[in-house]
């Protein structure tokens, strides 16, 4: 299994990782982008950076403590992937 550590946006598009979340939540996050790129060009500001934090959920996990995870990473804000491996904050 690969390791990612920091990766820059160009190196993200490298090895073409993806954020794939369920349409709704896609919503949800262009819901989120659009309130803060309208916040920070109110205050006059040019550059937009996000920050994708990614947990993946280890694959020893049992099925319930997966779910369990799951459930409460999605609590604290969390964005679950399509194939409930991974966990994206933003």
């Amino acid at each position: 299994a690969a390791a990612w550590g920091t990766l820059r946006d160009w190196e993200w598009m490298d090895i073409a990782m993806a954020c794939d979340v369920p349409v709704d939540q896609k919503a949800t996050l262009n819901q989120m982008i659009t309130a803060d790129a309208a916040f920070l060009g109110a205050q006059g500001l040019l550059d937009y950076s996000l920050l994708v934090g990614i947990h993946r959920l280890p694959p020893q996990a049992t099925p319930d403590e997966r779910e369990a995870t799951l459930h409460e990473l999605s609590n604290v804000g969390g964005f679950i992937s399509l194939d409930r491996q991974r966990v994206y904050f933003f």
